[in-house]
């Protein structure tokens, strides 16, 4: 178990990610979580949501997606000016080394994990990711050695309708190979090199959708 004390009544704690769940995210490079944070830290979370004024739209040239994003921290930087404690709360525990141990279970590479980029977003009607590979980042192995997280906060539909980002087999939304449908409280995680796309379709008039989202890269052990 992690146990992280963060200046909160209690303490976070997040079960490891156990065997099956192993094995299934390096037979498929993706694993869906759901129940990923205790409950009364995930209420805290939702209801204590930033509002609209602290969120910017994405530059003009970004035409592969359309919301809104706030809350850039590259890590380790301390984030600051946090308007929510719980949002404080939840990028210490991402990029804390117990959870970037977790992360780093997932993988066979013997690389270390580290938690390097975390943001918050907002979505809404009309929003929308076009299916695509993230940009490649090459180490010295000659590899991708990244994992990323989407952890869906709260949202008022199921699946596309308000933005459950799904695991493509194509660069088109007609072959889903998995498309989240409870976006509360869930967790995508998939490794940026697999064969694989991610995104969704434009969100349905009247659907909002809450993320956060959470990038990590695999370091050489020294």
């Amino acid at each position: 178990m992690i146990q992280l004390g963060l200046n909160f009544e209690r303490e976070v704690v997040c079960d490891q990610f156990n065997a099956d769940e192993i094995t299934s995210f390096r037979n498929q490079g993706w694993l869906f979580i759901e129940d990923f944070l205790p409950n009364d830290l995930y209420v805290r979370l939702a209801s204590e949501w930033p509002r609209t004024r602290w969120f910017q739209p994405l530059k003009s040239t970004e035409v592969s997606k359309t919301y809104d994003s706030a809350f850039k921290i590259y890590v380790k930087s301390e984030p600051e000016a946090m308007v929510s404690k719980a949002l404080s709360h939840v990028y210490r525990f991402l990029s804390s080394k117990e959870f970037e141990s977790q992360i780093s279970s997932l993988s066979l590479d013997s690389g270390s994990m580290q938690c390097y980029w975390l943001t918050t977003i907002n979505s809404y009607w009309g929003s929308g990711l076009a299916p695509h590979r993230d940009t490649p980042d090459i180490d010295r192995s000659g590899r991708d050695r990244r994992i990323n997280i989407i952890y869906f906060v709260d949202s008022n539909g199921e699946g596309w309708e308000a933005g459950g980002t799904a695991i493509l087999a194509t660069n088109n939304f007609s072959e889903p190979v998995f498309i989240p449908r409870r976006l509360k409280n869930s967790l995508l995680i998939y490794e940026t090199g697999a064969p694989f796309f991610h995104g969704f379709p434009p969100i349905k008039f009247g659907k909002f959708r809450r993320v956060l989202t959470a990038h990590y890269k695999a370091f050489d052990k020294n």
